[in-house]
């Protein structure tokens, strides 16, 4: 469904929205196993993709992720988002 709105982008607090029953080190615990599966993407620090979109490897996503990013950890995180990036395109 998420995917059908092209909302396919994620950062800690998005999860913690959609998955409200569990505390923090519960779902961090959860996530692991899905980006081992591969069916999320560490993006950056805090920013998941969710990898079986048919949109993340459009023109937006670079942007979107950006976005999704607290504006003080852009600087910190652009270096592993543009290494992220020339990986996956």
């Amino acid at each position: 469904m998420l995917d059908q709105q092209k909302r396919y982008v994620f950062n800690q607090r998005d999860l913690e929205k959609i998955f409200p029953e569990d505390s923090k080190h519960t779902l961090h615990a959860g996530l692991e196993p899905l980006v081992r599966q591969n069916i999320l993407e560490r993006a950056a620090r805090g920013i998941y993709l969710y990898a079986l979109s048919h949109h993340k490897k459009g023109p937006d996503t670079l942007e979107l992720i950006a976005k999704t990013l607290r504006h003080g950890a852009i600087k910190n995180a652009l270096a592993g988002i543009f290494t992220w990036f020339k990986r996956k395109c």
